[in-house]
């Protein structure tokens, strides 16, 4: 997605949750060659939605998949558990 190239993954495991919700990627059903061969076959011959697949990748890599994006979610994380009170038991 980030390099704009348009993506299809199974719709297994956190695939879908990679491409998200606006339409970054396109999904096919697990283990079925024939939605797959189909879905390339149909992105091949539908430029604009090539072009609208790159668009929202590229944008969604952008927010969620940089090496600043996660240099930032690991820094927040580690603050969240600093600045957290401790834990005691009575």
């Amino acid at each position: 997605m980030g390099v704009g190239t348009p993506v299809i993954v199974s719709d297994v495991g956190g695939l879908p949750e990679v491409v998200g919700t606006e339409n970054a990627g396109l999904l096919v059903p697990p283990a079925n060659a024939q939605a797959l061969a189909e879905t390339v076959t149909d992105l091949c011959q539908n430029l604009p939605l090539q072009k609208s697949l790159v668009v929202a990748g590229k944008s969604r890599f952008e927010r969620c998949f940089t090496i600043n994006r996660h240099v930032e979610a690991i820094t927040n994380f580690y603050a969240s558990i600093f600045q957290a009170p401790p834990n005691h038991r009575d």
